[in-house]
């Protein structure tokens, strides 16, 4: 499947019960969609904060790391976004 302007993806999730694929065009700052129905390949979040990882949860959602933020984001299925924001690293080495 051709797509324009990529650079660098990874990290794909499979979600089977819609028929798609998701991936992460890191350099691009970009999360993809592939159509399996259509074949078609489009934008799917673009402004990605860098994604570098997405998967599948067990309900369904897209949950998706992001390297710019350092964050991992749930994605719901009315299209919203909530997140985790661990300091760890930023702050220091040490939790706790």
């Amino acid at each position: 499947m051709p797509v324009s302007g990529r650079a660098l993806v990874r990290r794909a999730g499979l979600f089977g019960d819609g028929r798609y694929l998701l991936w992460s065009d890191i350099p691009n700052d970009r999360v993809l969609l592939w159509d399996e129905s259509s074949g078609t390949v489009t934008t799917f979040r673009q402004s990605s904060n860098n994604a570098n990882g997405n998967t599948c949860d067990r309900e369904g959602h897209l949950v998706t790391c992001e390297h710019l933020t350092r964050r991992v984001t749930p994605t719901e299925y009315d299209g919203s976004i909530w997140f985790t924001d661990p300091t760890f690293g930023i702050d220091s080495f040490y939790e706790g």
